[in-house]
């Protein structure tokens, strides 16, 4: 028996890591991310820079602080103090620029990489804050190694772990019936709940509480929770709609999208909110449901009581757990995830114990 499990677990484990890959190849032929073209090379040189770049700080004076006020070249002006102060300017590694834009690429983790970055803090109209020191106020971000490691290692996580738990529940409906016609009705009772509740086809915000109460017990809805935080890891919190009732998110720089068409020989264009390509995961996980459409709509600036303008776009809303620029780097849904997952492949493999005794004992 341990055999056979083991191989199984094997083969599946290597098809489903197979799919994953296959996936992301016509991912990346079919649908690519959609990045600045013109800016994202030195965007991607910025997040490589040492903090010194982005502070605009130096560390010459704290070099130079460290003499002792008593020592008799305190006080003492250095001729080489010009020459220590100055260093070589700051030249990113091309290679390894193109290697990590490639990579992010890949996976679609572009924007992930950007925004885990260390930010200045700016006030509404764009102006940095600055600290009683007078030094600008800097938002430490996380390392691109970090990122990397989180965001690629959920997913191909959450891929063995959902084939592991597939392998147990076969097995499972193996040992428990007693022909084959049992174990063709046993297999789609079993595999639309896991399509029906896993959180995709219906989003958590739109079930209703029954439903999502028993969603939380499927496995499916366990491996597309660590796949939803997988896909927000280091991402900040974009603008939200203002009038819907369920939030829609759209992307963290706030880009447009532009339709063009022709009524006649007239040629007319529109632009649009762009929709965040990860909209689904931030409903999923950033949206309380029970809270879903209490959000008092914000009014347009300049509206009055006898006309009310509202806004198209809003920072924060009541029904959602974080505000604009919050960067994302909860796991707090992966930990509860993976122990419904563990828990299924526990109970699956005591169900198979007990199916083999029994169908061995006759009882």
């Amino acid at each position: 028996m341990l055999s056979k499990l083991g191989f199984l677990s094997t083969v599946t484990l290597a098809q489903a890591i197979l799919l994953l890959f296959v996936t992301l190849v016509f991912t990346t032929i079919f649908h690519p991310e959609e990045v600045d073209a013109q800016n994202i090379r030195k965007e991607f040189a910025d997040r490589l820079a040492p903090m010194e770049l982005l502070t605009g700080e130096s560390n010459a004076e704290s070099d130079f602080s460290a003499v002792g006020a008593n020592e008799p070249g305190a006080n003492v002006p250095s001729t080489s103090q010009p020459e220590q102060a100055e260093k070589p300017p700051w030249h990113p590694n091309p290679l390894v620029i193109g290697s990590l834009m490639k990579l992010a690429e890949f996976f679609q983790i572009s924007q992930n990489v950007l925004d885990s970055g260390p930010r200045v803090v700016t006030d509404s109209n764009g102006t940095p804050r600055l600290d009683p020191q007078g030094r600008q106020m800097i938002i430490p971000g996380n390392s691109i190694l970090n990122v990397l490691l989180v965001a690629l290692g959920l997913r191909f996580f959450a891929v063995a772990l959902a084939a592991l738990t597939g392998v147990s529940i076969g097995l499972t409906i193996s040992s428990m019936v007693t022909n084959t016609t049992q174990a063709v009705l046993w297999v789609p009772l079993v595999l639309i709940p896991q399509i029906l509740f896993g959180g995709v086809v219906v989003t958590v915000p739109d079930m209703s509480k029954s439903v999502r109460t028993f969603s939380h017990i499927m496995p499916s809805f366990a491996a597309q929770r660590i796949m939803d935080t997988a896909a927000l890891y280091g991402l900040t919190t974009p603008f939200l709609t203002n009038r819907t009732k369920t939030p829609v998110f759209l992307t963290s720089r706030g880009e447009k999208e532009t339709i063009e068409w022709k009524e006649g020989n007239e040629s007319l264009s529109h632009s649009y909110d762009k929709l965040s390509p990860v909209n689904m995961s931030w409903q999923n996980i950033a949206v309380v449901p029970g809270w879903l459409g209490q959000h008092k709509q914000a009014e347009a600036p300049g509206s009055d009581w006898s006309h009310k303008e509202y806004r198209d776009t809003v920072e924060s809303r009541h029904d959602v757990r974080f505000s604009k620029g919050t960067p994302f780097w909860s796991l707090q849904a992966v930990q509860f995830a993976t122990g419904i997952l563990v828990f299924w492949n526990v109970a699956c493999y005591g169900t198979i114990l007990f199916g083999l005794v029994r169908k061995q004992t006759g009882k």
